[in-house]
């Protein structure tokens, strides 16, 4: 029996399974909120304090029965924009920018691919503004990886190239890192991380690791992935046309295509962004939208104080029970509970910009989308559900995988698992409609 530990960096929380591979499915799973560090500087990510908060992750996980103890691997999905500043030991020299932090300038002239910019501005803010983190660096790598090289006590740097092609500094043609982009945002005097594939064993678990989080040493520490791809993973995401809509703070809906890096580097526009999916065989082409937020505003804003389960519940008040395929309002709805009635709104707008986002994709890449599988919390609410199906215009299936980037993290841990599809009780708990 495989065994693993999936550790999962999200921008609001942070989540670690313990994965089964056989079953494929996760025996156990805690997760609490991302630390982050708020100030006048805006907000920042401290990779030492995620490091306790894994360490945390691992201790909750022991106290609920969870068996650490027979896990054979690990690896990380994490949030793909934040870039982690290394000392000559692999540690991280200080916080670094969240990735939605804003850095860029009216009058900036950037060459680097829209995804880029949030890591582009960032590190090239941090050069300008001489950040301590900066002066004392030798090194860099992402977020994700930096936890992966504190688990394995390593000090070269590593970065998988789902993480690597987020940052704005590889080469359209090869895909190794540009030293044009390289010197275009100021880093070019450090050590650039080696780059692999996910699920490459870069090492393994170090004693004093393992004392602290309670796992066992010397198992095997695999490259992670970028967490919306740790979630096609898990989704079963994995042949060319496969679309995976992501649902969390953002909405992330990405296509899988069968081409080379310059064929798919040449595809990346302003809304329109390329990668490596975490097969090493096939690429992917994304889109994201802010969804998750501005449904966290709305129930913020709720002057009754309710909560997202209690608006649903209330939204499941106010649809017309006559309808019978596309849920719409009841006539008066607006006056009975307008907080909501705004939800309803704005759900349908969302399912709406979804179904274009698609069509995009199809259209940029030349074919039609195949199987099209949804994941994230939203998915368990029915009218949700039918938001989806009814304004799709076209088959949808919907995903059970609770935290399905960590349980991605999970498969990455168990091995070369990147290469082949989720596993057949993974598929199985699939909910279609056609």
């Amino acid at each position: 029996m495989t065994i693993t530990l999936g550790l999962d960096i999200g921008t609001t929380r942070m989540k670690a399974v313990v994965y089964d591979a056989a079953a494929g499915m996760a025996m156990a799973s805690v997760s609490l909120a991302t630390p982050v560090v708020r100030d006048a500087a805006g907000d920042r990510r401290d990779p030492e304090a995620v490091w306790l908060s894994t360490v945390e992750l691992c201790h909750r996980l022991a106290h609920e029965g969870a068996p650490l103890d027979r896990i054979d691997g690990v690896s990380v999905a994490a949030v793909g924009e934040e870039i982690v500043f290394l000392d000559e030991q692999g540690r991280s020299t200080g916080p670094v920018s969240c990735w939605y932090v804003d850095h860029s300038s009216d009058v900036d002239d950037v060459t680097a691919p829209p995804h880029a910019l949030a890591s582009w501005y960032a590190v090239r803010a941090a050069i300008r503004g001489e950040d301590p983190a900066v002066r004392s660096a030798v090194a860099f790598t992402d977020l994700g990886s930096s936890v992966l090289l504190r688990l394995a006590g390593a000090r070269l740097p590593i970065m998988d190239r789902t993480h690597a092609c987020r940052t704005g500094l590889l080469d359209a043609d090869h895909g190794g890192w540009s030293s044009a982009r390289l010197a275009s945002s100021g880093i070019a005097h450090l050590r650039t991380p080696e780059l692999v594939d996910s699920g490459a064993r870069i090492g393994v678990v170090d004693a004093g690791a393992a004392e602290e989080l309670g796992i066992p040493a010397d198992i095997p520490v695999r490259a992670g992935a970028h967490d919306h791809l740790c979630a096609a993973l898990a989704a079963g995401v994995s042949e060319p046309g496969d679309v995976l809509l992501s649902v969390g703070t953002s909405e992330s809906q990405l296509m899988l295509v069968d081409a080379s890096w310059p064929e798919v580097a040449a595809l990346e526009r302003p809304g329109l962004e390329v990668g490596y999916f975490v097969d090493g065989r096939l690429r992917y082409l994304h889109a994201a939208r802010p969804s998750g937020r501005r449904v966290a505003d709305l129930v913020a804003a709720d002057p009754a104080g309710r909560g997202i389960a209690e608006m649903y519940a209330a939204l499941s008040a106010i649809i017309d029970p006559t309808a019978s395929d596309a849920p719409v309002l009841l006539q008066n709805a607006e006056g009975i509970d307008p907080s909501a009635a705004a939800l309803f709104h704005e759900l349908h707008r969302q399912a709406t910009d979804a179904a274009e986002l698609t069509s995009m994709l199809e259209q940029a890449a030349g074919r039609p989308a195949g199987r099209i599988r949804i994941t994230g919390s939203p998915v368990q609410h029915e009218i949700w559900r039918r938001l989806r199906r009814s304004t799709a215009g076209r088959p949808v299936e919907f995903v059970g995988v609770e935290e399905p980037s960590a349980v991605g993290a999970g498969i990455l841990a168990a091995s070369a698992a990147s290469r082949r599809p989720a596993s057949r009780s993974a598929a199985s708990r699939l909910e279609a409609t056609r």
